[in-house]
């Protein structure tokens, strides 16, 4: 599931800096891995490019992961790695093991049973030697690493568990598909000096979460006082002393946005009180907590 906003900044503020370099490190050594197991069994050459990397919890992975196209590796006490690839790279790896090159179309070919048997058994056996060596580090526990079925891997997994999700493009010959790894947080955590508190309540509505966990974040703020469309001529010409003509002021006071990532969260008008200059926020009919008027020293 692709979260954007605050929501997505906010699967992400309970995780240490550190934990997600060392997602970031194990990951791409896991990928760099698997291409290798992948070339060598189809005999082809696989290139890797454009890495992301983001938050999700266990239940968003497995909701947007089709059990035919995902791989669990584990114990029967958690999962340690979970690989998903898209269609297309299904397709391609298949046709790669049948006719030693990709065919045209594979977005349009879905894969018979055994197909889809032959490309399960290919990508377990690829992930499980590429763990073997990218995760020998973080072992859930004491357990041996194997491949689990999915109902196990939801049966011993908190639905609200974070996992580094990990995407990259692999390109195959002719073809081009994305490959997705997710891997437990709490595999890599390190002691933090203020613990993130996180609502047990999973029926807790995503903005709630949101609040709860960006209560202390820090969020830059830009003061707008207008805005102005110019032809690029004209901006071109623009020096020190150039003057921009903007709205006509509300009673005299200019009336400035605070922005944050181009999101207005309030507006309203500085003013002078006590011999300071301030900024007073009026209310814009917003639908949430600020109701009252509240002022910012300038």
């Amino acid at each position: 599931m692709h979260k954007t906003g605050l929501i997505a900044l906010a699967e992400t503020y309970g995780v240490d800096r550190r934990e997600q370099q060392q997602l970031k490190l194990v990951a791409e050594s896991f990928f760099e891995a698997l291409r290798n197991e992948l070339a060598s069994g189809l005999g082809v050459s696989l290139k890797l490019t454009g890495f992301a990397q983001t938050i999700a919890t266990f239940k968003d992975v497995c909701i947007a992961a089709p059990p035919s196209r995902c791989v669990f590796l584990g114990s029967s006490r958690r999962v340690a790695a979970f690989i998903r690839v898209d269609s297309p790279f299904a397709r391609a790896i298949v046709d790669c093991l049948i006719s030693g090159r990709t065919l045209p179309d594979a977005d349009n070919r879905a894969l018979t049973p055994i197909e889809q048997r032959l490309f399960s058994d290919t990508l377990a056996t690829a992930g499980l030697r590429s763990a073997a060596r990218s995760l020998a580090t973080c072992p859930p526990g004491n357990d041996e690493v194997h491949r689990i079925d999915p109902a196990v891997a939801e049966s011993v997994s908190d639905p609200s568990e974070q996992m580094g999700l990990a995407r990259i493009t692999c390109q195959l010959e002719g073809a081009a598909g994305i490959l997705e790894l997710a891997l437990p947080v709490a595999q890599f955590s390190v002691p933090k000096t203020h613990p993130l508190v996180v609502s047990a309540r999973d029926s807790m509505p995503a903005e709630s979460k949101a609040r709860t966990r960006l209560a202390n974040a820090n969020a830059e703020l830009v003061a707008v006082l207008g805005q102005a469309s110019m032809p690029l001529d004209a901006i071109r010409a623009l020096g020190r002393g150039s003057i921009l003509p903007l709205r006509p002021l509300k009673d005299g006071l200019p009336n400035v946005e605070l922005r944050c990532e181009n999101q207005v969260l309030f507006s309203g008008a500085v003013v002078e009180h006590r011999g300071w200059r301030r900024f007073l926020i009026q209310h814009t009919g917003v639908s949430d907590e600020r109701t009252d008027q509240r002022t910012f020293d300038a």
